[in-house]
């Protein structure tokens, strides 16, 4: 995990987008406060905050950059905003959460991916 921050900063710090790399860094720190701090605690919630907001956040910026596929990022916005919505206001508080962060991270994956992939060519 920390390898992975590490050039994942690297990555971020060569892009030379400092919302992207904001994000990314609040990203990685949300993740670790969540690995780290048990469900029961209330700052837990406040990690898993950071954690979507931030993926929120460099979905966002990147999404308006012409440079990468507009389309392609528009759609992960949109079922990722979809997403956030239904457990906001259509999950009952009762029933896990971990299905839905699961697709999260599936969809912030392969939005990055695709950030990735087409930067390269």
């Amino acid at each position: 995990m920390l390898s992975m921050g590490f050039f994942t900063i690297m990555y971020e710090s060569g892009r030379k987008c400092w919302v992207s790399f904001m994000a990314i860094l609040l990203l990685l720190i949300g993740i670790y406060g969540v690995i780290l701090i048990e469900e029961n605690e209330p700052i837990h919630y406040v990690f898993a905050s950071t954690v979507f907001l931030s993926i929120l956040v460099f979905m966002f910026r990147n999404m308006t950059n012409n440079k990468y596929d507009i389309f392609l990022c528009s759609a992960n916005v949109i079922v990722f905003l979809l997403l956030m919505l239904y457990i906001i206001f259509g999950q009952e508080k009762t029933s896990g959460i971990f299905g839905y962060e699961i697709i999260f991270l599936i969809l912030f994956t392969i939005f990055y991916f695709t950030l990735h992939f087409r930067s390269i060519y």
